[in-house]
């Protein structure tokens, strides 16, 4: 009966142990899920005083350039916080909206990323020059770019993200 008592101890111990070690896995995982979304979120506040050139609210090229500067080192930050386990639905509580597809397909996955780094990279040198009408012309390389993962609404998601 002590043997019973000690063994049932004994499991009720790990299981509590094994419960621990989980809820700190999700908590780190939640954690890099937020890093990747202030990165994502960086990327489209950038977004938009470069739209803002392109309608002609804004010649500010100083201002494009350093907001596709931020896009290109966002998106460099947010590949490093891709791990598996941090699709929609893995991590409770992160609100992650990153679709399956970002590591079934991961060198698509990668090829966009890079693609965003370099046009965005692009814009920001162009964005030295002073030559509105090329930095207009290589937004909307970057535009482009951008509707290769995203819905023309990011809120509405697209290849590699779920809607809101």
């Amino acid at each position: 009966m002590i043997r019973n008592a000690i063994i049932c101890l004994t499991f009720v111990a790990l299981g509590t142990l094994f419960a621990a070690g989980e809820l700190n896995a999700q908590s780190d995982l939640r954690e890099i899920v937020q890093k990747r979304k202030n990165q994502m979120n960086a990327m489209e506040d950038a977004y938009w005083p470069l739209l803002d050139i392109k309608k002609g609210k804004s010649t500010d090229l100083a201002k494009g350039g350093a907001a596709a500067k931020l896009m290109a080192n966002s998106m460099v930050k947010a590949l490093a916080l891709f791990p598996l386990g941090t699709a929609k639905g893995e991590v409770l509580g992160s609100g992650s909206r990153a679709r399956p597809e970002i590591w079934s397909n991961s060198s698509e996955f990668k090829a966009a990323a890079d693609a965003l780094i370099s046009a965005s990279s692009k814009l920001a040198e162009i964005a030295k020059s002073g030559d509105l009408e090329l930095f207009k012309a290589q937004f909307q390389v970057v535009e482009q770019v951008c509707l290769g993962c995203h819905a023309f609404t990011p809120s509405h998601g697209g290849k590699f993200k779920f809607p809101r």
